[in-house]
């Protein structure tokens, strides 16, 4: 396999975006995590969606997770499509991990305190990722 051609991904609606944390694909969509540069330049914790449904050519501003969740400081962030919406794994930069439940459209219905409910969790998990079984 043989891969060339990268380049990097400019402005989407004026946002210039420094880390990605995990992307998806649902049919010709891909919906991937980001951090905004100037969120990250201003250690001001943040992660937005973006959606792409070209292969990558072009891609579009769908939610912010940090508002949806809250505004809880969110950094590392995993995320699996679940029922008709989205799960997601919240590294907090406040030492709290939260699994948050959303519609379709990214929008909040339940947040756990994963630090709060779950004893072996002393704080937070650095990475989280989120698995699906046999799938």
């Amino acid at each position: 396999m043989h891969f060339e051609g990268g380049e990097k991904l400019g402005p989407i609606n004026g946002t210039e975006y420094v880390y990605a944390f995990e992307a998806l694909t649902e049919g010709e969509t891909t919906y991937m995590l980001l951090t905004p540069y100037r969120h990250y330049r201003n250690n001001s914790p943040s992660v937005d969606v973006i959606r792409s449904d070209d292969n990558g050519k072009s891609w579009q501003f769908v939610a912010n997770l940090t508002k949806a969740f809250g505004n809880a400081p969110i950094n590392e962030t995993s995320f699996l499509r679940y029922e008709d919406g989205y799960i997601f794994n919240t590294r907090g930069l406040d030492g709290i991990q939260r699994m948050h439940l959303t519609d379709e459209s990214f929008r909040l219905i339940r947040e756990v305190n994963l630090t709060e409910t779950c004893t072996f969790i002393r704080a937070q998990i650095g990475r989280p990722r989120l698995f699906k079984r046999d799938g």
